[in-house]
C-alpha cells in the first residue's frame, strides 16, 4: 500500500459525454420540442387548409423562427372496383386515360369514381414571430411540385418483400400522374403533371396562450388560421377559395420526454375547379412524443388524423378518413439550427391516404425561447429532471 490516493478515471463516462456533445439532458435547456411541420398530402385534400400540428409554447418577444419543410409523397388509392380493373393484356399494365375511366362509369352508372396515382413535392416555407407573451403570429408560404410515381419501383419491391398487399399497385403503370373525381356531380380528369413548382395557397397563423404551467410556459393554446387563394386551381395549386380554421394545442415536458397533442377544426369554401361539390368541415388531430435520446439527438413519433371532407358526398373509400403514423429523428444544434427527418407511412384506411412520404426539415430560432419561462425574462434556467 502506497497510501496515494486514487482518482477515478474518466473512460466510459467522458466518452459517452462527447459523443451527447455535453448539450443538456432535457428539453429547455436551450432546445425546444415541437411537432413536425406535416400535413396531409393526398389529392385532393392538398388544395385545402390543413393546419400543421404545433406547440402550446409561444416564442418570446422579438424570437423568430424560420423553417423550410420538404415532404415527397407517393399516393396510389381510390375506388376499390377501379383499381381492381386489369390490363386485357396478359402480362401488362393498366394504362389509364380518359377512355377507360369513361368505359367505367358506363359500366358502373351509381357508383362514385376516385383515383389518385403519383407523387407530390410540397415544400412550406414557414416563418413565426414571438409579439409578445400572449400571441405570436406566422405565416406559411407552400411550393408545390406533382409528379409521376418515381418511388413505384421501391413501393412494390418493399411490398413484395414483405408480403404485404399491393392493392392493384403492381397492375398499373409506373411513373404516371392521374386524378380522376367523379362524385356529386364532378367531373374531373387529370392526365399528367399539372404543374411544376408553382406557388399554392398562402396560410396566416396566430397563436394565443389559454393555460400555463407551472414553469410559466403555456400548457394550452389555441390557433386561428386563415388561407388566401394565392394558388392556380386550374393547376392543383389551390382550391380558390377562402378556408379558416383553429386548433387547441396541448403541450407537455418532462426531463428528455416531450408529448404534444392538437385538434381542430377548418371550415372550407369551395373548390373553384369542381363546384358540384360542397366540402364538409375539416376534422383533423395529432400526437407527437419526442424523447432526447443523447444530448443532441432525438426520437421522434408523430400519428395524425384527418376526416375526409367529401364524407357526405360519396360512400365511396374516399370518405374514410386519413391514418398516418410518421417516425424519425430530429438534430439539434447550439446555434439554434434543427435538423429533422421522417418517413410516413399510412395506417387503417389505405385507399383515402398516401402510400408513402418522406420529410425533410430545417428550422432555425433568432432568440428563441417560450414565452413566459425564465430563459425568456432573461433569468436563469432550470435544469430538468429526468
Amino acid at each position: 500500500m502506497t497510501g496515494k490516493r486514487r482518482t477515478a478515471r474518466p473512460g466510459i463516462p467522458l466518452l459517452l459525454t462527447l459523443l451527447a456533445g455535453g448539450a443538456p439532458s432535457g428539453f429547455g435547456g436551450g432546445f425546444t420540442s415541437r411537432p413536425a411541420a406535416t400535413r396531409e398530402l393526398l389529392l385532393p385534400y392538398l388544395v385545402f387548409l390543413h393546419p400543421l400540428p404545433e406547440a402550446a409554447e409561444l416564442l418570446a418577444r422579438g424570437a423568430a423562427r424560420l423553417t423550410v419543410s420538404v415532404s415527397e409523397s407517393n399516393s396510389f388509392a381510390g375506388t376499390t372496383a377501379f383499381r381492381s380493373l386489369a390490363s386485357p393484356v396478359p402480362g401488362a399494365r393498366v394504362e389509364v386515360d380518359r377512355a377507360l375511366v369513361d368505359q367505367f362509369r358506363q359500366d358502373h352508372p351509381d357508383a362514385d369514381l376516385f383515383f389518385t396515382d403519383g407523387e407530390v413535392l410540397w415544400t412550406d416555407l414557414g416563418f413565426r414571430l414571438g409579439v409578445n407573451e400572449w400571441l405570436e403570429v406566422g405565416v406559411d408560404l407552400p411550393l408545390v411540385r406533382y409528379t409521376g410515381g418515381v418511388l413505384d419501383p421501391s413501393i412494390e419491391g418493399f411490398h413484395d418483400t414483405l408480403g404485404l398487399p399491393d392493392d392493384g399497385r403492381n397492375d398499373f403503370e409506373r411513373g404516371a400522374f392521374h386524378l380522376a373525381l367523379f362524385l356529386g356531380g364532378s367531373d374531373l380528369f387529370v392526365e399528367g403533371t399539372p404543374s411544376d413548382f408553382g406557388v399554392g395557397d398562402l396560410t396566416l397563423t396566430a397563436k394565443i396562450p389559454l393555460f400555463r404551467g407551472p414553469d410559466g410556459a403555456p400548457a394550452v393554446a389555441g390557433a386561428a388560421y386563415l388561407k388566401l387563394p394565392t394558388g392556380s386551381e386550374a393547376r392543383l395549386l389551390g382550391s380558390g377559395s377562402l378556408d379558416f380554421g383553429a386548433q387547441i394545442l396541448f403541450s407537455r415536458r418532462k426531463g428528455r420526454h416531450a408529448y404534444h397533442l392538437s385538434g381542430g377544426a377548418v371550415r372550407l369554401g369551395d373548390w373553384d375547379l369542381v363546384p358540384q361539390i360542397d366540402p364538409e368541415f375539416l376534422w383533423l388531430g395529432s400526437g407527437t412524443y419526442e424523447v432526447l435520446a443523447t444530448g443532441m439527438t432525438s426520437v421522434l413519433v408523430q400519428a395524425g388524423i384527418t376526416a375526409s371532407p367529401f364524407r357526405k358526398a360519396t360512400t365511396e373509400d374516399l370518405a374514410d378518413p386519413s391514418v398516418r403514423l410518421k417516425a424519425g429523428f430530429r438534430r439539434h444544434f447550439p446555434s439554434g439550427l434543427a435538423l429533422e427527418a421522417l418517413i410516413e407511412e399510412n395506417l387503417a384506411r389505405t385507399n383515402a391516404s398516401i402510400d408513402f412520404g418522406i420529410h425533410f426539415a430545417l428550422a432555425y430560432g433568432f432568440g428563441e425561447s417560450p414565452a413566459g419561462t425564465q430563459a425568456a425574462r432573461g433569468g436563469p434556467g432550470r435544469r430538468p429532471r429526468e
